[in-house]
């Protein structure tokens, strides 16, 4: 039997990315990363949980001259038919290895939190936080055609199911600049939950910061700065502050 040593596609820290992003300060994703703790921080419960946000939405421009009916499109007017993907928000985890960090915390912010997988794994499992399925599809038709345990098709939308993932394969467009492609999210290894999620203190590995010159104002992130963490500075590391 063979037996694989090196694994490099995988890491035993799961990354937890809060920001900034979407404009957000670096002081406000702070601010957000304090409200994780109960307590003072070392003796403190991590509470993670889920974006109460409205889902995620895409929207795709299917080919004129379709064979489709405007009605099974769910869009009155088919010479322009559309399609709309839902995919739910979750609290996310990114199984990468630290060759892959860089460029994950340029796309989702440098403020996040590593923590020890083998600590929180059965409490993954117990609070429903699984890997997410990846199903390419590279025809947008199979959006409405198809019929899929993976998603369920809407009057008006197609809402994907929880823990799924539908990078596409079909080509960006000015009408589909917001398509993801396989590459783009394969690589994220994610894995999701619904719930709220109580995790200890000495969980976390790593915390993630954009430079080494923002101000702490946070009495439990200058403890957590001073305890058992490694400190990763994306600007000492990967050359690069992330937005201020």
């Amino acid at each position: 039997m063979t037996t694989y040593k090196n694994i490099d596609h995988v890491s035993n820290i799961l990354w937890h990315f809060i920001g900034p992003k979407n404009n957000e300060s670096i002081k406000r994703s702070l601010q957000r990363l304090e409200t994780f703790f109960e307590g003072t921080v070392d003796r403190s419960v991590l509470v993670l949980k889920p974006h109460t946000d409205e889902p995620h939405r895409r929207q795709f421009s299917l080919p004129c001259g379709d064979s489709l009916s405007a009605s099974e499109m769910g869009e009155p007017n088919a010479n322009f038919p559309l399609v709309d993907i839902v995919e739910p928000r979750a609290l996310c985890f990114c199984d990468i290895p630290f060759n892959q960090l860089g460029g994950h915390m340029n796309r989702y912010g440098s403020i996040g939190i590593g923590l020890r997988k083998n600590e929180v794994i059965n409490r993954f499992v117990e609070f429903g936080i699984r890997p997410v399925l990846y199903y390419p599809v590279n025809d947008p038709h199979e959006f409405l055609t198809t019929q899929q345990a993976l998603w369920t098709r809407r009057d008006d939308a197609t809402e994907l199911g929880n823990y799924v993932k539908v990078p596409t394969l079909f080509p960006k467009t000015k009408e589909n600049r917001n398509t993801e492609s396989f590459d783009q999210i394969y690589e994220e290894r994610e894995w999701r939950g619904f719930k709220e999620i109580r995790l200890n203190f000495w969980d976390i590995a790593f915390l993630l910061l954009p430079n080494r010159d923002i101000p702490i104002e946070s009495e439990n992130l200058n403890n957590l700065m001073q305890s058992h963490v490694g400190l990763i500075v994306a600007s000492d590391i990967f050359g690069q502050e992330g937005q201020q």
